[in-house]
């Protein structure tokens, strides 16, 4: 039983029901929709409702810093849109192979124009170096063939004007570069059955080409090709000395020799 001190409040029913769960919710349905609110607000000490205003003052304060805050952000200029440059495709670089492939083509089209330039320097050494007479080859015998016709070329060029018309001979047959030249001065004077019974040096019991008169005069046919004027002695004579190592080899000498060894 409530006691005598206790505080009465005025109490309106608004709805009723046997259930509690019903009128549970019947309450908070009352509480959301209904007045009582303000009427409890209406009822409380006025201490209490001037707290209530401050806050209220607050809340309005604060819509209104948002609201303002809302209309500053609108009125600020747009955000900048950040905009890319497309960069132009990279040109197109060929590749190593091609380059390589280009660089050669360059190189086989100067090697062409370097073997002009010599054929025509080759036309005017000898256009130049033309005597007022040409010695005829059959007067020498050439090429050589044997032991006995090298003696006998040996004895004919004791004379100095027999050997200055074969330096001349010889001379005219040019080449492009020394090891040509020597090479087909040689091949003139000589074939290869007569290169393969002699040598350089006289070894084995052979003839020795270094002693011979026909030696001076190859050398001197040689720099007569202004292709090859400025050569030595020394770089002459190896070449010499190469060519005549290699008779054995030239024409099918290689072939025989490998026939015979089948054979055995």
């Amino acid at each position: 039983m409530p006691g005598a001190d206790w505080t009465r409040f005025r109490v309106r029913v608004m709805y009723s029901h046997d259930v509690y769960e019903i009128a549970c919710a019947k309450l908070l349905e009352a509480t959301i929709t209904s007045d009582l609110n303000t009427e409890d607000e209406d009822n409380r000490p006025e201490y209490m409702k001037r707290m209530n205003r401050g806050c209220k003052r607050i809340v309005s304060s604060s819509e209104e810093e948002e609201e303002e805050q809302g209309r500053a952000a609108a009125l600020r200029a747009p955000t900048k849109k950040k905009t890319y440059t497309q960069l132009a495709p990279a040109p197109c670089i060929p590749s190593l192979g091609a380059i390589a492939k280009e660089i050669l083509i360059q190189l086989d089209s100067i090697r062409e124009q370097q073997l002009l330039i010599l054929v025509q320097l080759q036309k005017i050494s000898s256009s130049q170096a033309v005597p007022d007479f040409t010695p005829d080859p059959t007067h020498f015998g050439l090429p050589l063939s044997t032991i006995e016709e090298l003696q006998c070329l040996e004895e004919t060029l004791k004379n100095p004007e027999e050997k200055k018309n074969l330096t001349v001979l010889l001379g005219m047959v040019g080449g492009m570069t020394l090891k040509d030249t020597v090479g087909r001065v040689l091949k003139r004077t000589m074939n290869s059955s007569l290169a393969r019974l002699i040598n350089w040096s006289g070894a084995n019991r052979k003839p020795a080409f270094k002693g011979l008169t026909l030696k001076s005069v190859v050398l001197d046919a040689v720099r007569r090709n202004a292709l090859t004027k400025d050569n030595t002695e020394k770089e002459i004579e190896l070449l010499i000395t190469r060519w005549l190592q290699l008779a054995s080899d030239r024409d099918g000498g290689r072939s025989q020799r490998a026939n015979r060894q089948t054979m055995n």
